[in-house]
């Protein structure tokens, strides 16, 4: 698992842009707000369009930190390599920037009281640094747990789509 919520890869194909196209598009739906997890749903949601896609995995749980996938396609009708890449949610990225930043504003006054002489900061800090371990153990395990499961999935779609060739 890499320490960073971003993941960057190609796929190498012998499909067309026009089949790409219309094999993610049999597998993608649009979005919606709310999905009937009972009906039979297609694995993503998104928009794809001739230079590519943004999709994410219908999921019957809420993940917040779960990637954003965006691909482009290959220019030529020959194949070529699906370039793939998986980012956080602007949404998460801002709410982890907000608590960064209080984070650091409450450690800063720690460290202050610390290196005044205060006895009661070193509590204070022993507790913030252990709030900030969970909260990245948290981002990071709920975006790399998705990711894996999408990425198989999207090599998954691009082999059968080969396969009916």
């Amino acid at each position: 698992m890499k320490l960073w919520p971003y993941d960057k890869f190609h796929i190498d194909t012998k499909l067309s842009r026009d089949e790409l196209v219309a094999l993610f598009k049999s597998q993608v739906e649009a979005r919606t707000f709310f999905h009937v997890y009972f009906k039979e749903n297609k694995p993503f949601e998104g928009k794809v369009s001739q230079e590519g896609f943004r999709i994410k995995r219908i999921l019957s749980y809420l993940n917040s930190f779960q990637p954003n996938v965006s691909g482009k396609f290959p220019t030529g009708n020959t194949g070529g390599q699906v370039e793939v890449r998986m980012t956080l949610p602007p949404v998460a990225i801002a709410f982890l920037c907000i608590w960064y930043c209080v984070f650091y504003y409450f450690i800063r006054g720690v460290c202050s009281g610390l290196f005044s002489g205060a006895a009661q900061a070193l509590p204070a800090l022993i507790f913030s640094l252990g709030m900030l371990l969970p909260i990245c153990a948290l981002v990071l395990y709920s975006f790399w747990s998705e990711a894996i499961k999408q990425k198989k999935m999207i090599i998954e779609i691009l082999r059968k789509g080969e396969e009916i060739e």
